[in-house]
């Protein structure tokens, strides 16, 4: 939990760990997460899973076309 409360702008508030669940409170802090820039948000991403081909060619400075550039942006804000 504290990891990806690490990678993601989540705080812990409490959490119960029971026999056979368990339960927790979150605060998604979006105001901290919308300070993240491009770069920021594909490292946490890129943390817990593949990055997308489009996203990897971005990384690498192979787009060249606006249309490559608007879907990157999509993406990375979706």
């Amino acid at each position: 939990m504290k990891s990806l409360a690490s990678i993601f702008s989540i705080d812990i508030c409490a959490f119960a760990v029971m026999s056979n669940h368990y339960h927790l409170v979150l605060h998604v802090d979006t105001a901290r997460a919308t300070t993240w820039t491009q770069g920021e948000v594909i490292e946490r991403w890129h943390q817990l899973f593949s990055l997308p081909v489009l996203i990897e060619r971005h990384l690498r400075g192979q787009l060249s076309t606006d249309a490559e550039l608007n879907k990157v942006d999509e993406i990375i804000v979706e």
